[in-house]
């Protein structure tokens, strides 16, 4: 009898294990409510977003922060140009929107009217791009890029991305895998953030139009809750490259450096960092922790830009990490390196255009 009932509990134990690690795990009815728009079907698939779930869990409903990258991670950086002297070179969203802008220039002095002609403004957006014979640095090319708005008021600018955005709608060019990811971190307690190259302004433009107009499930729209920037790009939950306003609330040539200030950087002669690179890194590490009192405990990212970024997330924070790469496109030993240090705390996703298998 006695050797019946240690069997009995034995067996009893081994019951609850197995029903405990099956009930931890990611079903497939559980991903295709949470994750809408990946194959949910696929083993390979159910099991990184199992991991994505399982190391979140802790941190749910806290407040904590996830961030992420926006060209590359959330928005197609190879848009293909529909008309102008450029029709068919692909650029990323907020180079292609200056380019529509000058294009659209004209007598409307309203647009980049830091240049006289439409030729000049293209030239400039074509060298912060790095395609003319000259490249500007790393600090130039975004700082020249914020540079480019001088003159403009935020108002004309939002009208100016509504244009661009109905000859660029967004549901051709985001990443809908990204998009539940965000939408599933938001609705697990995490406060979201987009640390970006481009412009907040930019950026908060083509959320607006994601949460109008796209679906995270029949009859829900995405709904992150990233505050925009109103009169001050401090104001709001992204964190990029932009200008200076004057009295006038007009955009000058002088970079906005604030989010990447260290209090303990030299006051008379400071190292001057873009939000890219080691940029994001002091980004996360001297404005958004500060501001918030919270970790960044995820980060989605897909290049070396965020290189500096992945790595504080990672070491300083026990950080998940999600990096976003085009199909076949091949990752620098650098970051392969980083990633490969991380097994446990990494997945990898493939970016697709307008549906997420």
């Amino acid at each position: 009898m006695l050797y019946k009932k240690k069997h009995y509990l034995t067996l009893l134990a081994v019951l609850l294990l197995t029903e405990n690690s099956v009930a931890n795990k990611l079903s497939i009815a559980q991903c295709k409510t949470s994750f809408p728009h990946w194959n949910c079907q696929s083993p390979v698939v159910l099991k990184k977003l199992d991991k994505l779930v399982q190391h979140l869990k802790p941190y749910a409903g806290k407040g904590e922060i996830a961030a992420f990258d926006w060209d590359g991670t959330a928005y197609s950086e190879s848009i293909k140009l529909k008309s102008g002297a450029l029709k068919n070179h692909s650029f990323a969203g907020q180079p292609g929107w200056f380019i529509y802008m000058a294009e659209h220039k004209g007598k409307n002095n309203k647009l980049l009217p830091a240049f006289v002609s439409f030729s000049g403004a293209i030239n400039q957006v074509l060298f912060q791009e790095g395609r003319t014979n000259a490249a500007p640095s790393n600090y130039g090319k975004f700082s020249g890029a914020a540079a480019l708005l001088a003159g403009m008021r935020i108002s004309e600018i939002n009208h100016s991305i509504k244009n661009y955005l109905k000859a660029y709608p967004v549901e051709h060019y985001v990443f809908y895998k990204t998009l539940d990811v965000m939408q599933y971190v938001h609705n697990h307690g995490f406060k979201l953030w987009i640390i970006t190259g481009s412009n907040p302004y930019f950026v908060s433009q083509l959320i607006h139009q994601i949460e109008s107009k796209l679906y995270y499930k029949p009859n829900i729209h995405y709904k992150f809750d990233i505050q925009p920037p109103k009169s001050n790009a401090m104001l709001g939950n992204i964190v990029g490259n932009d200008s200076l306003l004057n009295k006038n609330g007009e955009f000058t040539q002088q970079y906005n450096a604030v989010f990447t200030k260290n209090p303990k950087d030299n006051a008379i002669n400071p190292m001057k960092y873009p939000v890219d690179k080691e940029g994001k890194a002091r980004a996360i590490q001297y404005y958004i922790e500060p501001y918030t009192h919270k970790k960044v405990v995820f980060y989605a990212g897909n290049s070396d830009g965020d290189y500096e970024a992945i790595h504080y997330v990672f070491n300083k924070n026990n950080g998940f990490i999600m990096f976003v790469r085009a199909q076949k496109e091949r990752i620098s030993k650098k970051m392969a390196s980083l990633l490969n240090t991380m097994p446990d705390h990494c997945i990898e996703q493939h970016s697709t255009i307008n549906n997420g298998h």
